[in-house]
């Protein structure tokens, strides 16, 4: 796996990797290479905010979970 890789094969190491690279792929995906598709989710009823606060959440249960292996 790249990340563990990148950050070492500690189990804690990825789950922080996560944390760190999944706002990021957001951000290139969403913000620069697709800026104006949010309208999928925008019918959905999740604003552009509710998108990266989700994005956080999910990558702060991963670094818990990981941590607790």
């Amino acid at each position: 796996m790249v990340t563990g890789l990148i950050f070492g094969d500690d189990i804690k190491s990825i789950g922080l990797a996560f944390l760190f690279i999944a706002p990021l792929m957001q951000y290139f995906v969403y913000e620069i290479k697709n800026k104006h598709e949010y309208y999928f989710y925008y019918n959905l009823g999740l604003s552009n905010a509710k998108l990266w606060v989700s994005t956080f959440i999910i990558g702060i249960i991963n670094l818990i979970l990981l941590s607790l292996i």
